[in-house]
C-alpha cells in the first residue's frame, strides 16, 4: 500500500509539473538504482525514487527461436533470432503491471526502459548527466493513449475457403494458456524505430505488458511471440491501404488472414496482431468512419480469422490498451455493456470499455472474465491448450560428424525422432536452406499428425560455391 501511495504522489507530481509548464512536458526526472535480489521472491530491486521501489522477477515473452521477417526492396529477409538471448534483460512486476528492460552499464549502473505501471513509462536520458551516486538520469512520463473507438467484427467463416482443423471437446477451464502470436508492423510503424533490435525490444515490452493483463484471469494467459514482421516498403502485402496515411480496417484483417495461408509462421500462430502507424477507417455501406483505433474478429482466435490490429505510435506504447483490448475480442470478450457483457456497465471503464482510455483500462470486468473463461472451456480454444505443437530442435553435432554435412531429409527425420517409426520427411521447394532446416511429419499413436522442424547446428556447411553455412535454420554466407 505504501508503494501505491508513493506512486500516486509521483503521478500527481507529473500532473503538477505538466500544469506548471515544466522543462519536459508531462514528465519528471529520476535517478533509479538497481540492486540484486537477496531472496527467492525477486531477482532485482529497482529503486525508482525515494520511497518507491519495484521488486522485479524475470520476464519472458519470446519463443525460444523467433522468426524475424522484414520486407525490403530486394524481397523478404528472414532471420531466426535467439529469443532467450534477446530477453536476457527483460523483467516484470505483476502487481504494478511493470514491463522493463534493465540493462547493465559500466560501473555497476543500469539503463531502465519500459513501463513502470499501466500508465507511465521510463527511459534513460544520458545527456542529462548522473546523480552523485553515478546513476543515469531517467525520464518518467505518462503514456499518451490513442483517442478513438475500439471495434470488433462478428463473422462467419462459411464464406472463406479455409483448411479444416480438428477441435477438441469442451471441458474444464485449463490451468493456464499460451497465445502463440505473430506481431506485425506496417511500414509506418516499422520505420519509426532506429533499428530492428530496437523494434524487437519494443515488441518484448509491449507483449509482456499484455501478458500481465492476461495473468489476471482465473486461467492465467501468456503471450509467446513466434515471429516479428516488419516492412521497409510502403506496399505491404498484408495491409489494405486507402492511401499512404490510411488503411481500411476490415479489409486489412481479411488480407492478414489470407496472408497467413501463404506464410508458415502466420499460419501456425494462434493469433496475429498488426501494429499500424497509419489511421484506420471503416466502410459501412457508402459511409466512411474515421475514429477507429483497433479492430478484431470476435471469438476467432485459433481460426482462419485470428487477426487483429491497432494504432500505435512507435516507441510510445500508445496502442498497448488497444492491443490488449483487441486480443480479448479474439478470446470472445465483447464490449462492457453490450451483448454477453451487458451486465457490466461501460462507464466503469474497464479494459473492454468501447472507447480508448479509462481509469481501469488495464483490468478485466467480471463479464469479460466470464466470456473469456467460457471460450477457454470450449473446443474453439483448442490451439491455446497445447504449446509448441510445431516443434523445433537442433541436430546434435555427432550426427553431423558421422553422416557428413549434407543428410537427406528421411535420414534427418528418422534419426532425430527414433520413437516414431513412421517419421517422414515433408518435401518442400528446394533451396539451400533445406540443408539446414528439415520438416518432419510424425504420427502419434492416436493417429493425430504433427510436424516438427529440425535445425542443423550453427556453421554446418550447406553450400559449396559460394561457401555457405547454417545459422538458425537458414543457409547464409559463411561468417569469418
Amino acid at each position: 500500500m505504501g508503494n501505491l501511495l508513493t506512486l500516486w504522489l509521483l503521478c500527481s507530481a507529473l500532473a503538477f509539473i505538466s500544469s506548471r509548464g515544466g522543462p519536459i512536458e508531462n514528465s519528471i526526472t529520476v535517478y533509479p538504482q538497481v540492486f540484486e535480489g537477496r531472496g527467492d521472491d525477486f531477482e532485482k530491486l529497482l529503486v525508482i525514487h525515494e520511497g518507491y521501489s519495484l521488486k522485479l522477477s524475470k520476464g519472458s515473452v519470446l519463443a525460444e527461436s523467433v522468426l524475424l521477417q522484414e520486407l525490403t526492396e530486394n524481397g523478404v529477409v528472414e532471420t531466426y533470432i535467439d529469443g532467450r538471448q534477446h530477453e536476457k534483460d527483460l523483467y516484470q512486476n505483476s502487481e504494478n503491471m511493470a514491463s522493463l528492460l534493465v540493462k547493465p552499464q559500466v560501473g555497476g549502473h543500469y539503463h531502465v526502459h519500459g513501463l513502470v505501471n499501466s500508465t507511465h513509462l521510463i527511459e534513460p536520458l544520458p545527456s542529462l548527466g548522473r546523480s552523485l551516486e553515478g546513476s543515469t538520469a531517467h525520464r518518467i512520463s505518462a503514456i499518451k493513449m490513442n483517442q478513438g473507438n475500439h471495434g470488433f467484427i462478428t463473422a462467419s467463416e462459411r464464406n472463406f475457403r479455409i483448411p479444416k482443423v480438428t477441435k477438441s471437446e469442451a471441458g474444464r477451464l485449463p490451468k493456464n494458456f499460451t497465445v502463440e502470436l505473430v506481431f506485425c508492423s506496417d511500414h509506418v510503424h516499422t520505420i519509426g524505430f532506429k533499428s530492428p533490435t530496437e523494434r524487437i525490444q519494443y515488441v518484448q515490452l509491449f507483449t509482456l505488458a499484455i501478458t500481465l493483463r492476461l495473468q489476471q484471469l482465473s486461467s492465467p494467459g501468456s503471450i509467446s511471440v513466434i515471429s516479428i514482421v516488419g516492412s521497409y516498403i510502403a506496399n505491404e502485402y498484408y495491409v489494405h491501404q486507402r492511401n499512404n496515411y490510411t488503411i481500411y480496417g476490415t479489409e486489412t484483417l481479411k488480407k492478414l488472414a489470407f496472408a497467413a495461408t501463404r506464410n508458415d509462421a502466420m499460419g501456425r500462430a494462434d493469433a496475429i496482431f498488426l501494429a499500424t502507424g497509419r489511421s484506420v477507417v471503416q466502410l459501412n455501406g457508402k459511409k466512411l468512419t474515421t475514429d477507429h483505433v483497433g479492430l478484431a474478429f470476435l471469438g476467432k482466435m485459433c481460426t482462419f480469422l485470428k487477426t487483429s490490429l491497432g494504432v500505435d505510435k512507435p516507441r510510445t506504447f500508445s496502442g498497448l490498451h488497444t492491443a490488449s483490448h483487441e486480443l480479448a475480442h479474439l478470446l470472445n470478450s465483447s464490449h462492457d455493456g453490450e451483448r454477453g457483457s451487458v451486465n457490466c456497465r461501460a462507464e466503469y471503464q474497464y479494459l473492454m470499455h468501447a472507447y480508448e482510455g479509462g481509469d481501469r483500462n488495464y483490468m478485466f470486468s467480471s463479464c469479460s472474465m466470464v466470456a473469456i473463461h467460457e471460450f477457454l472451456r470450449s473446443g474453439n480454444s483448442y490451439c491455446l491448450k497445447v504449446t509448441a505443437t510445431y516443434r523445433k530442435a537442433y541436430l546434435p553435432y555427432d550426427l553431423i560428424k558421422r553422416e557428413g554435412s549434407f543428410l537427406n531429409g528421411a535420414s534427418y527425420c528418422k534419426t532425430f525422432f527414433p520413437d516414431y517409426k513412421n517419421a517422414s520427411y515433408v518435401r518442400r521447394m528446394y533451396s539451400p536452406s533445406d540443408h539446414c532446416h528439415f520438416r518432419c511429419e510424425l504420427t502419434k499413436w492416436s493417429g493425430k499428425k504433427q510436424q516438427g522442424d529440425i535445425y542443423a547446428p550453427q556453421r554446418t556447411p550447406c553450400n559449396n560455391n559460394p561457401p555457405m553455412s547454417c545459422y538458425y535454420g537458414l543457409c547464409a554466407p559463411t561468417k569469418e
